[in-house]
């Protein structure tokens, strides 16, 4: 049903729940050289984890638990990402490699090959 209410795009406030995850309770704020995280989580939430968060060549997955952040970088062959995290919180990094995974989609993109 072409021209229906919403079919033939997403509604651009589908984006804002992302966000919100991303800006507001993770506290993700990118830098120049990478990134500072001052996760602001509810009280009753034990942890967060974005996944897939683009950030200057990189990909990267951010968890937030217990006062620890854990950041994996799936393109360490970029060079590293510098992430600032508040004074009290510890700060784990890890680099995975995810060669043959990441395909240039159009207009300089990145889109995840996934398998049919």
């Amino acid at each position: 049903m072409a021209g229906a209410l919403g079919l033939d795009r997403e509604f651009f406030e589908s984006i804002l729940v992302p966000q919100v995850m991303l800006y507001g309770f993770l506290g993700f704020k990118p830098t120049v050289g990478g990134c500072e995280i001052p996760p602001r989580l509810p009280s009753d939430w034990p942890s967060l984890t974005i996944a897939r968060i683009h950030l200057h060549d990189h990909v990267l997955d951010v968890s937030v638990a217990s006062r620890t952040i854990e950041v994996i970088d799936h393109t360490p062959d970029r060079g590293s990402v510098d992430v600032s995290v508040p004074a009290g919180w510890s700060l784990k990094r890890t680099s995975t490699a995810l060669a043959g995974q990441l395909a240039r989609g159009p207009a300089g993109s990145r889109m995840s090959k996934r398998p049919m």
